[in-house]
């Protein structure tokens, strides 16, 4: 393909991400229900999303080009083990909520404003300006909180790709 050519397609498919303030606050609300909702499914095929951060960030120049399939064309992964584990614990907000004495809301798919390739869909909302993300590596799993936290280094590793979603 020509580099213009190229370029021009490369502006049509940003501008086409261009949300407003309006659009990505819908989005948001009509992809509450996030891996069951088939709007969430669709949104996310375009977008980088925290999840896939790790992917991208620790690509090297000899990675393989397959990387852009793998993110674009998202194979369904509801059935892989540290999958279901993590789906299953995300009822832990619940847990913290009552911990935390905070009233931990869910939501959808957020787009950001000024680079529209980027997108999370965080666990839960605390108000309207903090995140909630619930990790819990199988690698964790039937460990109490103080195990957990002494062998950190082993748990919460910097090389696994869920370590940049977290940040």
């Amino acid at each position: 393909m020509l580099e213009d050519i190229y370029e021009m397609a490369k502006q049509s498919f940003l501008k086409n991400l261009e949300k407003t303030q309006f659009e990505r606050s819908q989005i948001e609300r009509s992809t509450i229900l996030q891996r069951d909702s088939s709007e969430w499914l669709e949104l996310r095929r375009n977008l980088l999303t925290a999840s896939n951060f790790g992917k991208v960030i620790k690509r090297r120049p000899t990675t393989s080009a397959s990387i852009i399939k793998t993110l674009l064309h998202k194979n369904n992964i509801s059935q892989v083990g540290s999958i279901k584990h993590g789906v299953y614990n995300e009822a832990t907000l619940n847990q913290l909520a009552i911990q935390e004495g905070v009233q931990i809301s869910p939501c959808g798919l957020f787009i950001d404003s000024e680079i529209p390739f980027l997108a999370a869909t965080p666990d839960g909302i605390i108000g309207n300006d903090t995140i909630v993300e619930i990790k819990c590596p199988l690698s964790a799993f039937k460990m109490s909180i103080k195990e957990a936290v002494e062998k950190k280094n082993k748990i919460l590793e910097y090389k696994k790709l869920y370590y940049d979603h977290q940040q």
